[in-house]
């Protein structure tokens, strides 16, 4: 599986022992999400890893990437503002908890850099916005329910990747049908409602049972026959 190095914030002249001496006195670590329109694209990113310990120290930071957000996100019709909208409300309801990803990778903790290697992962998917889910479900659902093969499908926005990267999003799908087939009626009907150079993969529940096990508990469902 890819690694990445993951930057933190707050933990400058801290070494691992102190930060998991933070996390154990109730510290936790936050990522939150931001827009930018690019061209004919609207990009999410994410922000370094955050070390707080209390709700109002945060306010300041999710303020910072949700003006960012406002300013560099709204600029790609139609989707742009609802990504915006998608982001601030993501923001505002916490962010993302990163805590687990970073306790269980200190090992790889650079302190110089103040990054760490994410070798372990535990946070693997995030669900995709709204809009879009909207559309994959107008896309998918009414196939999935007539073909009686399939018997899963959830949806994520893969995390693992480079700082700067646009996470992809992910299709993960349990069918007793031949999965090339599948894979590509899925891909077929998917674009027939999104622009055919998005990033969006399917994948087998069989090819990797671990991470369909994370999608199916971080993403969200679109079929579940079982």
């Amino acid at each position: 599986m890819k690694t990445r190095h993951q930057p933190l914030l707050n933990t400058k002249d801290l070494d691992a022992t102190q930060i998991e001496e933070a996390l154990n006195k109730g510290g936790r670590f936050v990522m939150y999400k931001y827009q930018i329109s690019f061209i004919a694209n609207s990009l999410s990113r994410f922000s370094p890893a955050i070390l707080y310990f209390h709700e109002d120290e945060l306010i300041k930071l999710r303020r910072k990437y949700n003006l960012r957000t406002l300013l560099f996100g709204p600029w790609v019709f139609p989707y742009g503002p609802v990504f915006v909208y998608d982001a601030l409300k993501f923001n505002n309801k916490g962010g993302m908890d990163v805590t687990e990803d970073i306790r269980i990778n200190l090992e790889h903790y650079q302190k110089e850099e103040q990054t760490v290697e994410i070798v372990n992962i535990h946070t693997q998917f995030n669900p995709w916005p709204k809009a879009h889910f909207k559309e994959l479900k107008k896309a998918l659902f009414d196939y999935c329910i007539q073909t009686e093969g399939v018997l899963e499908v959830y949806a994520g926005i893969y995390l693992n990747v480079d700082e700067y990267t646009e996470p992809p999003y992910w299709i993960g799908i349990n069918t007793t049908d031949d999965f090339e087939y599948a894979e590509e009626t899925f891909l077929e009907l998917v674009y027939k409602r999104f622009r055919s150079h998005a990033g969006i993969d399917v994948f087998h529940k069989n090819e990797n049972p671990e991470l369909f096990e994370k999608i199916a508990e971080q993403g969200q469902p679109l079929v579940k026959k079982i």
